[in-house]
């Protein structure tokens, strides 16, 4: 371009300055002749755009971020849909074949055979399984969206998660919350609810704990969600290096605390459990 004499516009150039930092620079330029026609040079003017350039660059890493952090959660609800599916198919499919078995039975009974104590009994067993399957459905809806979330809150769908966990698990759950009636947005509720959920999950699957203890300080600045074990614990640095390995709830926990605007630290070490805090 320069060689060709020609007017230019924003070219951009790349240098390094005195302190050794990169810079950007825009120049632009206007060829000058003489009266004869024969070139001259340039007259121009150049800009200092760095900042304008670390500012677009920094848009472009978090576009980039938001792009892996969208493709990571739909990862994520694909696999919650297929644990779902899981549960509701094992959990409701036995119970249905032998409702219809039994019902089977039951229509094809004859008058002498409904007076028995066998048919009564298959009744009841037919009972039994309905009251049984309808359970189940409830549960697995709680665990989709839990209602308690509607009207309670946060602290108030922890605190009734922790008792059902404490019983399915057989683990000590201490949940603390000096100030429970504390509202928040119902996304960010949930989106929280969601991270304790998972680390509970994680810990009864990996922690080898005995005792969880869920914090909650919703009217603090920031605000803080901390659950932690006295499981075995592990190495952090190794666990983060090997992201492509890591575990989906660590993922999901971290990614999920980004998105609602907040940060992730995780804290660990063996045998000295693990404890994990967002704060918002």
């Amino acid at each position: 371009m320069l060689d060709a004499r020609q007017e230019f516009r924003h070219f951009e150039i790349l240098r390094l300055g005195p302190d050794g930092q990169e810079r950007w620079g825009a120049v632009s330029g206007t060829p000058i002749f003489d009266a004869g026609g024969h070139f001259c040079g340039y007259r121009g003017v150049g800009t200092d755009i760095t900042e304008p350039k670390r500012l677009e660059q920094e848009r472009l890493r978090l576009s980039l971020h938001i792009e892996e952090l969208s493709r990571r959660m739909v990862q994520a609800q694909e696999e919650i849909r297929r644990r779902f599916s899981r549960e509701l198919h094992d959990r409701t499919s036995p119970n249905l074949a032998a409702l219809r078995i039994n019902l089977d039975m039951i229509t094809k009974a004859s008058p002498a055979e409904r007076s028995t104590e066998v048919f009564a009994g298959r009744v009841e067993d037919t009972r039994a399984l309905i009251e049984d399957t309808t359970l189940s459905v409830r549960e697995i809806c709680a665990e989709l969206h839990p209602p308690v979330i509607d009207c309670g809150g946060l602290f108030a769908v922890v605190q009734s998660y922790a008792q059902q966990f404490a019983r399915r698990t057989g683990l000590q759950v201490h949940v603390e919350c000096q100030h429970g009636e504390v509202r928040l947005a119902n996304d960010l509720e949930l989106a929280l609810f969601r991270i304790v959920q998972e680390a509970l999950t994680n810990s009864a699957k990996h922690a080898q704990a005995r005792t969880l203890t869920v914090l909650l300080q919703l009217d603090s600045s920031p605000m803080v969600v901390m659950v932690a074990d006295d499981g075995v614990g592990f190495d952090v640095e190794n666990a983060l290096k090997a992201r492509h390995t890591a575990g989906l709830g660590l993922i999901n926990m971290r990614e999920t605390a980004e998105f609602a605007g907040g940060s992730f630290t995780l804290q660990s070490v063996p045998g000295h459990g693990t404890r994990i805090c967002v704060e918002i």
